[in-house]
């Protein structure tokens, strides 16, 4: 087989749009190939950053620590607190509230010495121990109140980190401010190398390979290699100039629409809740996400069934005094992706290339999954078709992953009290993969991961499955035919270690303004 011949290696990243998924990329990209690799990011002052949300999944750990960065280091910076669930109020008649928490993984009985059924993420997860045991009367309430500490420790406003003793952290994501976290970045990028022009695109130059240039306001002509698309929703580069249509899933997830009030509390006075709230309200539902300073509120809603003002005036009711004389951020959002989110030498990334309403707080962990998938396609000048439909397909699968957890939420919710919920949950809005899923979760929870990726795994659909009351009335066959022995056992070590964590942990609150307080 003769050898390819030699090509150029990227010498020139040029990065169109900042906020944070602009200086993510621009600080990821940098991490990785250092001096090897010149990247200009331009930015336009006139274009205000989109912040539909203010809350992330547990994977920011993982990046912040490619960067070089401890909790210490940025969070202080971007107003953060930890985040260890999500808590849903109102989404079911079943109970008042139910919660999606982070788990490290599901602790699992792997009765068989079988190198298949013994591999990763195989066995028969602790859930489904914790379902006998409740279907038997030994148990009761939520599964994951007997697996973890993570719902009591919510409850309790307690810490997910003990900085003094981290021998029981509990998995976490984080609340910040997006702006500032954008602007941290942005410091940081700029501090290690990489270069900022504010200036505002005035065209973009295509050709054979795809971007040539842009031209700025200013005069100035960037040209480079390759080329990141994070201008938002407008997609100037991929949209606009290369033309890659927008393929909506609208017809799924109904939500198109937001209205935001950020509104103070008193954290010390009340505590600082270490999760996200998402109350369904008449026609979506509503965030409080609890930062260091502030509140960060909001009704995230379909402009079919409510009209903005209309919004507006719910969420105010909703919120109560807290919320007068607060300014409303009103913003509309479109639900879906671009066809290929890598067209020959240009890279979408964040709201340019594909954007899931912010129920589950994915928007930041797609332009890091992204970024790392990047990484591990990352060409040379020659950009070939399949390396570029490698990634595409790559980003395309976790997308309709997480298409399909977040329709799960509406699928399941019993509300029905409204034209909207009932819209929702109707089974039009099911993709064939949630159907077929679906349809085994009546039988039983899920037992193993099949997928080679997977942002929630089984847990997570267990989670939202029992929390809505559709959790199976009988146990999974393997557990009838292996016994419980073991499933017993391993519930009374998650029952030690939770009570052990409860009594470890200090106040979220603490452990918060404590590191605010070094930092100044």
């Amino acid at each position: 087989m003769n050898a390819h011949p030699s090509t150029r290696a990227v010498e020139k990243i040029v990065i169109a749009g900042g906020g944070t998924a602009g200086w993510l990329a621009a600080a990821y990209l940098n991490r990785a190939f250092g001096e090897r690799i010149a990247i200009t990011l331009v930015e336009s002052e006139d274009i205000a950053p989109i912040g539909v949300g203010e809350a992330t999944v547990p994977t920011l750990a993982t990046t912040m620590q490619f960067l070089g960065l401890r909790d210490s280091d940025w969070m202080p910076q971007a107003n953060a607190s930890y985040k260890a669930a999500i808590r849903f109020a109102g989404w079911s008649k079943h109970g008042p509230d139910y919660w999606h928490p982070f788990w490290h993984g599901e602790p699992r009985v792997q009765p068989w010495q079988d190198p298949w059924f013994n591999a990763a993420n195989a066995g028969i997860g602790a859930t489904h121990y914790a379902l006998k045991k409740r279907l038997e009367g030994k148990a009761e309430g939520l599964l994951a109140e007997q697996l973890m500490p993570t719902l009591e420790l919510c409850r309790r406003n307690l810490s997910p980190k003990n900085p003094a003793d981290p021998e029981h952290d509990v998995r976490t994501a984080y609340h910040m401010d997006a702006v500032l976290l954008g602007r941290f970045l942005r410091e940081l990028a700029c501090g290690r190398g990489v270069e900022r022009r504010v200036d505002h695109i005035e065209s973009v130059q295509t050709g054979e390979r795809g971007i040539e240039s842009l031209t700025l306001r200013s005069g100035a002509v960037l040209e480079g290699d390759l080329f990141i698309d994070c201008t938002g929703f407008r997609s100037v580069l991929l949209g606009g100039a290369l033309g890659e249509p927008f393929e909506s899933d609208a017809d799924h997830l109904l939500c198109n629409s937001a209205v935001a009030i950020q509104v103070k509390h008193d954290p010390e006075r009340d505590g600082l809740p270490p999760y996200t709230s998402a109350t369904a309200l008449s026609s979506g539902w509503s965030w409080d996400i609890p930062l260091y300073s502030r509140r960060g509120t909001g009704y995230v809603y379909s402009r079919d069934f409510l009209e903005p003002e209309a919004a507006e005036a719910e969420l105010r009711a909703f919120l109560g005094d807290v919320a007068i004389g607060e300014d409303a951020r009103h913003l509309r959002f479109q639900v879906g992706r671009r066809r290929r989110t890598w067209v020959k030498n240009c890279i979408a990334l964040g709201l340019s290339s594909l954007f899931l309403e912010p129920l589950e707080s994915t928007s930041i962990f797609l332009v890091e999954y992204a970024l790392a998938s990047l990484i591990t396609h990352f060409p040379d000048v020659d950009i070939s078709a399949s390396r570029a439909a490698s990634f595409n397909q790559s980003l395309n699968d976790v997308y309709d992953e997480l298409r399909d957890f977040l329709i799960l939420h509406y699928a399941l919710a019993d509300r029905g009290d409204t034209p909207f919920w009932r819209a929702a949950a109707s089974t039009e809005r099911h993709t064939p993969t949630l159907r077929d899923r679906l349809a085994l979760y009546e039988e039983t929870l899920p037992i193993h991961e099949d997928r080679l990726f997977a942002l929630f795994r089984g847990f997570s659909y267990s989670c939202i499955i029992d929390g809505c009351g559709r959790a199976p009335n009988r146990v999974h066959p393997l557990i009838r035919h292996i016994g419980s022995e073991a499933g017993d056992a391993l519930l009374e070590s998650l029952a030690m270690e939770r009570e052990s964590c409860l009594a470890a942990m200090p106040s979220h609150w603490s452990v918060i303004s404590n590191m605010h307080r070094a930092a100044s």
